[in-house]
């Protein structure tokens, strides 16, 4: 079971994806790979060669979140450094299959937390180097499917933290 786990939480921290059609993409430093452009990314998902989005060489930004909110097959997205506002996040919420989210930057906030938390299937979320706070982890009480949150470099305290650990008493919990 503890070793499940740890796996399960090694492949939603590294956002990697086993699908078959799902190819290593370029410049991810996981995989060793160039970054596929964003655009080629949309096309694969649009055609179902792929269910994954991983844009960690440019900044995303609202633009690129509305275009990324009509693949309907979409089950990861990984937007590090993202210059998107709760405005972009908020048209990712029709996204029935998303159910692993790596997200962060100065514009992910508590807003764009609420947003997150409309997302049906949500069952991974990892955000980094954003200013969320423990008014934004209120969102998240209700989330019953949430598995496993990650938190690095936010300004959540122990507060925030124990208060969401009792709503969700089964999330896996991690924070650096």
């Amino acid at each position: 079971m503890v070793c499940l786990l740890l796996a399960a939480v090694t492949c939603v921290l590294s956002a990697c994806d086993n699908s078959a059609g799902d190819a290593p993409i370029a410049g991810d430093p996981i995989h060793g790979t160039v970054e596929q452009s964003l655009d080629e990314q949309i096309a694969a998902v649009q055609a179902g060669d792929a269910t994954t989005i991983r844009v960690t060489q440019v900044s995303i930004t609202d633009d690129d979140l509305q275009r990324i909110a009509g693949l309907d097959g979409l089950t990861r997205l990984v937007a590090v450094n993202a210059d998107a506002t709760a405005a972009g996040v908020s048209k990712l919420t029709g996204l029935t299959a998303l159910e692993n989210v790596r997200i962060g930057g100065r514009n992910i906030d508590d807003n764009a937390l609420a947003e997150l938390a409309k997302l049906p299937a949500l069952r991974f979320l990892i955000i980094e180097d954003a200013p969320i706070t423990d008014s934004g982890l209120k969102h998240l009480h209700g989330l019953d499917g949430l598995e496993s949150l990650y938190l690095n470099g936010t300004r959540v305290t122990e507060n925030g933290l124990s208060s969401l650990k009792s709503a969700l008493p089964t999330l896996h919990l991690h924070v650096k």
